[in-house]
């Protein structure tokens, strides 16, 4: 009985050997960790819209404080004469009145020998007004008899400011007088920081063998970098 009891017990052992427990299970290979992607060592900028961008520093062109040159003033003070003269052959007061010196007004000498006492000044006001103007006033003294020239400015106008076509004149001059009489000329004492624009005739009728050249002086004075008429000068000759 043993025997066949130590036989059973051998058979059931075997059998657990062949049918046990399941293997362990095998262990899944654990997922590759997720790489991490790398920065770039050097930093990549972002891009900055064109309207964005700030320019590079550029420099302004200088803007020039050096004075005009003596030919940039005289082309100014000659373009301004040209259209003085203009104004004055057309009696466009309106446009005189604009050419006048703000300031000072405009004086009006019947010779050379500029007289700051006596002189007439008239205002752009006055100068604007011109065309009704009947005022008689005394605009100086006569050569030779140095009785007074009182006239009204239409009249002196005829007899002496305009009494040729200086618009269109035969010579023209600047800064040094052409016409040279007996009369002392002052205009660069009177007028220092001035500068002037002579229109010249040689002279009209053959027979008195140029004593009856003639010429109207224009004086221009600077204020605020342009330049304005300051002074109307008669020159002719005198006894």
């Amino acid at each position: 009985m043993k025997s066949i009891a130590a036989g059973l017990l051998l058979l059931t052992l075997a059998a657990g050997c062949q049918g046990g427990s399941a293997p362990a299970a095998t262990a899944t290979s654990p997922a590759p960790a997720a790489t991490a992607s790398l920065a770039p060592t050097a930093a990549t900028a972002t891009p900055v819209p064109a309207e964005r961008r700030t320019p590079g520093a550029t420099a302004s062109p200088a803007v020039s404080s050096a004075p005009a040159s003596a030919g940039q003033i005289r082309q100014q003070v000659e373009a301004a004469a040209a259209k003085a003269v203009t104004a004055l052959k057309e009696r466009d007061w309106a446009a005189l009145a604009l050419a006048a010196h703000p300031d000072n007004g405009v004086r009006i000498s019947p010779y050379t020998h500029v007289d700051t006492k006596q002189d007439v000044v008239l205002t752009r006001e006055a100068v604007r007004q011109l065309k009704d103007d009947k005022t008689v006033r005394t605009w100086g003294t006569y050569d030779g008899s140095g009785e007074p020239i009182k006239l009204t400015f239409a009249e002196f106008y005829d007899k002496f400011l305009y009494n040729h076509d200086y618009a269109a004149p035969e010579k023209t001059g600047y800064d040094e007088p052409i016409g040279k009489g007996n009369t002392a000329n002052n205009i660069k004492e009177v007028y220092p920081a001035g500068h002037f624009v002579e229109y010249y005739f040689s002279g009209f009728d053959p027979k008195v063998q140029g004593m009856d050249w003639a010429s109207l002086i224009l004086v221009f004075e600077e204020k605020g970098g342009s330049w304005f008429l300051t002074g109307l000068v008669r020159n002719q000759w005198t006894i």
